[in-house]
């Protein structure tokens, strides 16, 4: 294994009952650290005195430092600009297709067959027409 890289599953082996004796990534202080950091540099964010004190107050009522919040915050963020470049990124390829092969369904189907689905009701799936 890489250094700096440690799995999503590693983490949650800390609390088997039987541990790996062999596990050359994970640390152990309490159980929860790892020996290698997940923080390459530092960044310097300067914020307005009111947005400031509002992200204390936030960070506060969350239990967390007002660094851990932005850093939380700034990573939520980060993965919703990930999200949405995929989303118009599949929108832009579905646009693609249908100029290519002109194939779509028609919405109000589409719809009337989601519902009979949702309701139990034994039902044909639309079909697809040429735009």
């Amino acid at each position: 294994m890489e250094k700096g890289n440690v799995p999503f599953s590693a983490f949650f082996s800390l609390f088997s009952p039987f541990p790996s004796i062999d596990r050359p990534e994970v640390g152990c202080y309490f159980g929860v650290t790892f020996r290698v950091s997940t923080m390459s540099s530092s960044t310097t964010l300067k914020l307005p005195p009111e947005l400031k004190e509002r992200v204390a107050e936030a960070a506060q009522a969350a239990g967390q430092s007002p660094h851990a919040f932005m850093v939380e915050a700034i990573e939520a963020q980060t993965r919703l600009a990930e999200r949405r470049r995929e989303f118009v990124a599949s929108a832009l390829e579905a646009e693609r297709e249908v100029a290519q092969f002109g194939l779509v369904y028609d919405g109000d189907e589409v719809l009337s067959y989601l519902q009979a689905r949702i309701a139990g009701q034994p039902v044909r799936r639309p079909r697809r027409r040429k735009s």
